[in-house]
């Protein structure tokens, strides 16, 4: 994957995109959800349904409304679901980590960790307070 396309794949999880565990059976790039829409920033595929996905994604929908009501308030069930979604962004980097051997790549790869890593430790010392 080139530089920009790894940028681009950036910004769209820092407006918000989700990066879904399916992968694009184009180009095998990672797949991403944007108001309601599934894409493949890579090579522009759009994904109209897929039924594992959909799955997924309701599921966890569920699994977000149910926490929500149970929280009234706590800060701790309300941040859950952004932990467990950062957790799972940081698995992804690690799997694109270890693949990549172009050391610019790496880099940008590097600092998404770290950006990830320090948006977990601000929302967990959130949740302290």
């Amino acid at each position: 994957m080139e530089d920009k396309k790894i940028s681009e794949m950036a910004e769209l999880l820092y407006k918000g995109a989700k990066m879904l565990s399916e992968h694009c059976q184009e180009c095998k790039a990672p797949l991403f959800k944007l108001n309601d829409e599934i894409f493949c920033p890579v090579c522009n595929t759009k994904v109209k349904e897929v039924e594992k996905i959909g799955r997924k994604e309701k599921e966890r929908d569920k699994e977000h409304e149910k926490l929500n009501e149970e929280s009234k308030g706590n800060k701790q069930i309300l941040s859950k679901p952004i932990l467990l979604s950062l957790d799972k962004t940081l698995e992804k980097l690690g799997y694109m980590l270890d693949e990549e051997e172009d050391i610019a790549k790496i880099e940008k790869i590097l600092n998404l960790i770290s950006k990830t890593a320090d948006l977990i430790e601000r929302l967990k010392k959130w949740e302290e307070k």
